[in-house]
């Protein structure tokens, strides 16, 4: 993937956030970057989010734990252990004009980033409009019998998914 590719590429993952996408794009630092995201989050995004009533609190929860996965991947300390920076890495994928000695980001890089901001942009659709159960509409053993079963659901679907990948424990018989 060219140079131009990658930045079209993120481009169009940051549209969905414009105010993100002017930081991101913008020629601050990296530190400056850092603390223009985490104040526009905190500030900014989440509070017009909390102002939406209209959006069901299972979204609400997708945009708020996207918003933390972010800001962890933001900070320092995480940086730190992970020996990695995000956002250091996307500015040079960005505004570096020599990209040769960076790793080429993947498709996965752009799925997982896309993902990423579709959760906090709250369109990550993880619920169609048939799956998220009013609870709110419905009192009593018919609400408590509802959430039961769509956990049962939710927890046989994360069994078979999980069941795809072995994760090496061995089993004694």
């Amino acid at each position: 993937m060219k140079r131009e590719e990658i930045i079209n590429k993120i481009s169009e993952i940051f549209d969905m956030i414009p105010a993100l996408k002017k930081i991101i794009f913008s020629s601050g630092t990296v530190e400056w970057k850092r603390e223009a995201i985490r104040n526009h989050i905190c500030h900014d995004h989440l509070s017009a989010f909390d102002e939406d009533h209209d959006l069901h609190p299972l979204r609400w929860v997708v945009v708020r734990s996207a918003h933390g996965a972010f800001e962890n991947m933001l900070s320092l300390r995480n940086e730190r252990a992970a020996g990695f920076s995000l956002l250091k890495y996307i500015n040079d994928l960005i505004h570096k004009e020599d990209i040769s000695r960076l790793q080429k980001p993947s498709c996965g890089f752009f799925a997982e980033l896309t993902h990423l901001i579709l959760g906090m942009s709250g369109n990550a659709q993880v619920y169609d409009d048939t799956q998220v159960t009013a609870y709110s509409d419905i009192q009593g053993r018919e609400a408590a019998r509802i959430r039961s079963s769509d956990l049962s659901d939710m927890a046989n679907n994360v069994q078979s998914f999980a069941g795809r990948y072995p994760w090496g424990s061995k089993t004694t018989s």
